[in-house]
Protein backbone atom coordinates (compact mmCIF):
# COMPACT_ATOMS: atom_id res chain seq x y z
CA UNK A 1 0.00 0.00 0.00
CA UNK A 2 1.43 3.43 -0.90
CA UNK A 3 2.25 6.05 1.68
CA UNK A 4 -0.02 9.08 1.89
CA UNK A 5 2.65 11.25 0.25
CA UNK A 6 3.07 9.04 -2.86
CA UNK A 7 2.07 10.34 -6.28
CA UNK A 8 1.13 7.84 -8.95
CA UNK A 9 1.36 8.62 -12.66
CA UNK A 10 -1.94 7.47 -14.19
CA UNK A 11 -1.99 8.62 -17.79
CA UNK A 12 0.81 11.09 -18.29
CA UNK A 13 -1.83 13.82 -17.84
CA UNK A 14 -3.28 13.03 -14.44
CA UNK A 15 -1.58 12.13 -11.19
CA UNK A 16 -3.16 10.52 -8.16
CA UNK A 17 -2.20 11.26 -4.59
CA UNK A 18 -2.83 8.54 -2.04
CA UNK A 19 -4.82 10.02 0.86
CA UNK A 20 -5.02 6.85 2.98
CA UNK A 21 -7.70 4.23 3.72
CA UNK A 22 -7.77 3.16 0.08
CA UNK A 23 -8.63 6.66 -1.21
CA UNK A 24 -6.78 8.21 -4.14
CA UNK A 25 -7.26 11.88 -5.07
CA UNK A 26 -7.02 12.97 -8.70
CA UNK A 27 -7.05 16.59 -9.90
CA UNK A 28 -9.12 16.68 -13.09
CA UNK A 29 -8.52 20.40 -13.53
CA UNK A 30 -12.19 21.31 -13.24
CA UNK A 31 -12.89 19.04 -10.25
CA UNK A 32 -11.32 16.65 -7.76
CA UNK A 33 -12.06 12.96 -8.16
CA UNK A 34 -11.87 10.50 -5.27
CA UNK A 35 -11.12 6.92 -6.34
CA UNK A 36 -11.56 3.91 -4.08
CA UNK A 37 -9.11 1.02 -3.74
CA UNK A 38 -7.22 1.37 -7.04
CA UNK A 39 -6.35 4.61 -8.83
CA UNK A 40 -6.48 3.05 -12.30
CA UNK A 41 -9.49 0.75 -11.85
CA UNK A 42 -11.41 2.10 -8.87
CA UNK A 43 -14.30 0.24 -7.32
CA UNK A 44 -16.06 3.60 -6.77
CA UNK A 45 -15.50 7.24 -7.73
CA UNK A 46 -16.82 10.54 -6.44
CA UNK A 47 -16.31 13.74 -8.43
CA UNK A 48 -16.26 16.88 -6.32
CA UNK A 49 -16.77 20.22 -8.03
CA UNK A 50 -15.06 23.19 -6.35
CA UNK A 51 -18.22 24.31 -4.51
CA UNK A 52 -18.69 20.85 -2.98
CA UNK A 53 -15.03 20.68 -1.92
CA UNK A 54 -15.38 24.12 -0.32
CA UNK A 55 -18.48 22.94 1.56
CA UNK A 56 -16.61 19.89 2.86
CA UNK A 57 -13.74 22.12 4.00
CA UNK A 58 -16.21 24.38 5.86
CA UNK A 59 -17.78 21.35 7.57
CA UNK A 60 -14.37 19.99 8.65
CA UNK A 61 -13.38 23.44 9.96
CA UNK A 62 -16.63 23.65 11.97
CA UNK A 63 -16.01 20.18 13.44
CA UNK A 64 -12.44 21.11 14.42
CA UNK A 65 -13.60 24.34 16.05
CA UNK A 66 -16.30 22.46 17.97
CA UNK A 67 -13.75 19.92 19.20
CA UNK A 68 -11.40 22.65 20.40
CA UNK A 69 -14.26 24.43 22.22
CA UNK A 70 -15.25 21.25 24.09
Amino acid sequence: MPESTDRLDLTGKANADYAGDGVYVVNLGWAIELRANDPRNPSDTITLEPSVLEAINRIVKRWKEANHAA
